[in-house]
């Protein structure tokens, strides 16, 4: 038995942390430029 909000808050969850490492990632490519 699976329930879709569990699906659903984990997909959720791995897009947020998926854009903090793209942040991240951004924010040292600018400062390692500057």
């Amino acid at each position: 038995m699976r329930e879709p909000q569990l699906h659903r808050l984990v997909q959720s969850v791995l897009n947020h942390l998926y854009l903090a490492v793209e942040l991240k990632f951004t924010y040292l490519i600018l400062t390692q430029l500057g």
